[in-house]
């Protein structure tokens, strides 16, 4: 948003409904820019194509601003995305390991309990 004044503003924000919070904890991010509009140049010859020539600087600049803007912000999502991945992953695995260990138990207590289930006796 642009301001056209100069002074103290303050930015309000909500988290769900009003009054109402879901109680999950959220980080919220600014980039926040000021910048000054150029002066109008009167007194040259080119003055119009010089005056459109600066506020195409500038909007090429404020684009150079926000790309850059964006760009660090998915760098963040990139790395707090790779963080889960690598903890989701180590996870699995462990847990993958612990699965085997216990069918592998299983089979041993199986195979341990039909054999002896069959076991044939011999009086003599």
């Amino acid at each position: 948003f642009d301001v056209k004044d100069g002074g103290i503003l303050d930015l309000c924000l909500a988290n769900g409904k009003k009054g109402k919070s879901d109680g999950i904890a959220r980080s919220v991010g600014f980039a926040i820019r000021v910048t000054s509009q150029h002066t109008v140049i009167e007194n040259v010859d080119n003055a119009g194509s010089l005056n459109e020539l600066l506020e195409v600087a500038e909007q090429l600049n404020e684009g150079l601003l926000t790309l850059t803007d964006h760009q660090s912000y998915m760098r963040e999502r990139e790395e707090t995305h790779r963080k889960t991945l690598t903890t989701t992953k180590s996870r699995i695995f462990y847990w993958t390991c612990i699965e085997t260990i216990v069918l592998v138990l299983l089979a041993l207590w199986q195979i341990i309990s039909v054999r002896h289930f069959f076991e044939i006796k011999r009086r003599i």
